[in-house]
This record gives structure tokens, sequence and C-alpha cells, in this order.
């Protein structure tokens, strides 16, 4: 499909139809055609534009969708994006609202910037998992013998395609409140939606982790161990020992638990758990310096590298551990679909519904683990 270029904003003709297109390019490409990034191809940003193609279009219709008090100017209103003067403004609408969610939901500071390795996204919202043969007799690349093959590792695609399910989010913003409300309020009103949502896909997630997604001997649960067989010494005890921790944190190497993960009150456990007062490996090069050259560093214990994470989805009395470059990869098909833009483009809504697909598959098995505190 050839998209015509026009360098002047101005003539960039908006209408409904540029939806269709993106749903053809869509379906041509394998890939979510966005209204933003379409307008990027009729209107591509050169290396010194501030805007991006999209914003670019705001500024045409005069629409500031951020207050800045110190210079005088003030947000629009919704109203402004159906203006009777410009039709064409309504057109933007709905990309609005998509962009305010997408922002949103890719939010760095979130949970999934700590679970999930990598991204997809889809226009069919269909995805096929990965099939990865990774076990320590084909992954070792260890001495081998004249004549011996190397070791190998079987990646290819699976036969199961990624479970996808559907996180859809309806607002229910009519158009008489849309047309009087701040952007800046619709804004805020779309981001706590997607605080919901987010939470919502890491349960699902979190699933994955721990059950797996049954594509394939990588896509498998994680690995179970009970406490009591790190904590042998201590039998009486159902707390967690330090001691116990290490050793189980321990057990991912080559790999690091990046990311733990747990119901709230095992998490406090975690962090309130009993410490040496004196690391006896510090004491001993206090004593004596000139034979270890200083205090030593740990280099593949996962010490201090492990961020903790509290879910409330996570049944009490465990422990998931992942190494969050290895572990999961997540899947996204989200967008308004196109009976909904016409509906959001004439005003007849008393709602907008924003669908919202996700689905998690497994990477690589070892990289997620699981600890059960209790017998």
């Amino acid at each position: 499909m050839v998209i015509q270029v026009i360098p002047n904003v101005n003539d960039v003709k908006l209408s409904p139809a540029l939806f269709d297109l993106c749903a053809e390019k869509g379906k041509e490409e394998g890939r979510r055609v966005t209204l933003s990034a379409l307008l990027e191809e009729i209107n591509p940003s050169q290396p010194d534009d501030k805007l991006d193609a999209f914003e670019r279009q705001l500024k045409r219709f005069k629409i500031v969708t951020k207050d800045d008090p110190d210079h005088g100017v003030f947000a629009s209103t919704g109203d402004l994006f159906f203006q009777s003067n410009q039709p064409e403004s309504r057109i933007l609408f709905p990309e609005f609202i998509e962009r305010a969610m997408r922002a949103a939901m890719m939010d760095e500071t979130d949970y999934m910037s700590y679970l999930v390795s990598t991204w997809a996204t889809s226009y069919a919202g269909m995805f096929r998992s990965i099939y990865i043969d990774d076990t320590s007799t084909t992954r070792k690349s260890g001495r081998r013998g004249e004549g011996a093959g190397m070791a190998e590792m079987d990646v290819s695609w699976s036969e199961k395609t990624a479970t996808m399910n559907d996180y859809g989010i309806k607002l229910k913003m009519t158009y008489e409140f849309v047309r009087w409300a701040s952007l800046p309020i619709i804004q805020t009103i779309i981001a706590r939606a997607a605080i919901q949502r987010r939470y919502d896909e890491a349960s699902e997630a979190l699933y994955v982790i721990e059950n797996g997604d049954g594509s394939s001997k990588e896509g498998s649960a994680a690995a179970n161990v009970n406490l009591s067989s790190y904590q042998t010494d201590h039998t009486g005890t159902k707390d967690i020992l330090y001691k116990s921790y290490l050793r189980w944190l321990a057990t991912f190497n080559p790999l690091t638990a990046t990311t733990l993960i747990g119901y709230v009150t095992d998490i406090i456990d975690v962090i309130c758990m009993a410490k040496p007062t004196t690391d006896p490996v510090f004491m001993y090069t206090l004593l004596d310096k000139s034979q270890t050259g200083g205090v030593p560093q740990v280099a593949n214990l996962n010490v201090g590298k492990t961020t903790l994470l509290h879910h409330g989805d996570i049944a009490t009395n465990k422990l998931l551990a992942i190494d969050k470059r290895f572990a999961i990869q997540g899947y996204r098909d989200m967008g308004v679909d196109l009976v909904e833009t016409n509906k959001i483009i004439d005003g007849k809504f008393n709602e907008i519904v924003i669908s919202n697909k996700v689905g998690f598959a497994k990477i690589f098995a070892s990289a997620s683990k699981k600890l059960t505190t209790s017998a």
C-alpha cells in the first residue's frame, strides 16, 4: 500500500476513511496500525520537529492538551474536538483517547516493567508462542572431544497460540461530559482506569509465571521447592531464615533473580527476616585485610539485586522469583474498534469501549521459581 506524502500539515485531509486505511494497512502488514502511525507516514516528522504528526494536527486546530500556567496557557475542553466550523477536528478524538490509554498502559513504573521481558503487538490479536528446548544437556557447551557436535538450543514456533484474554475498558463518559471537561481531566480518568487494568494484567502474568502456558517444555510451571528443604538445621521454625533465602536465590545461577513477588504479608516477612548482626565474612576481612585485599564482592548470589513486588492475587505462604530478562513475553492488542470510532466521531456515545486483549507466554522455564513457605 502506497501512502501519499503531504508536507504541509494543513493540507492533510482528515476523515473517517483514515481509520479504514489503518485497518487495511494493519491487515496487509500483520500488525496494528494507529492513526498516529498513519499520520507520520502521510506527514513525516523532520529531525528538528518538536511535535509528532498527531500533535501537529492538534496544534492545527488549536487543541491544547496540557496546562502551562507559567505562560498563561490552559488546556482545552473536549468541545474543541467537536467544533461545528471545523468538522475535521473530531477525527482526532478517538486517537486522543487511545494515546492517553497507551501512555498509561506502558508506564515504565508499573508492574509489567519488572515482570515482562518484551512485548509484541498484533493487528489480528493472535500470537504463536515460542518453542524452546533448553535442557542443561543441550545448553552446556563444555569441552568437546574431537569430532563431537556443538551444543544446541532448539528454537522454533510452537504449535500452540498464546491465550489472549480481553481486558476491555468501558469508560462511562457521555458526549456532554466530554465536551465540557478539560482534556487533562479526561486523561486523568483514563489513566486511573489503566492503572486497574495493569493490575489485572499483572495477575494474568503471575498466573503464567507460576503455572506455565502449556506451549512446550519451556512453558511449564515454575519449579517449586518447599522452604523446609533449605532449613533442615532449623526444622522447628516457620520463619524464613536469611541463610535459606540466599540458598534459594543461588539456585538461579547462572541467571539472576531480578524480581520477587508475593502476597503483601509474605513480602513484608522477607523484608523483616532476621539477618546476621555482623557478616562473618566481612568480620574476617576486618581482622586480616592483608590476606584478602579488602572486603570481598559477592558476584552471583543475587544479593541486593532483587526488586520486591506484592500482589493481592497471589496466595499466601509462597514466593515467586523470576529473571525478568528471560521469564515471560507479553502480547498486546489494544485500541478503539471501528464501530466505536464512528460513534465517537459522530458524537453519538454515552460510553467509550477500548478493546485490550493481553496474553503471556513463557520464554525459559529456568527463569521462574517458586518457594512454598508453609508445610
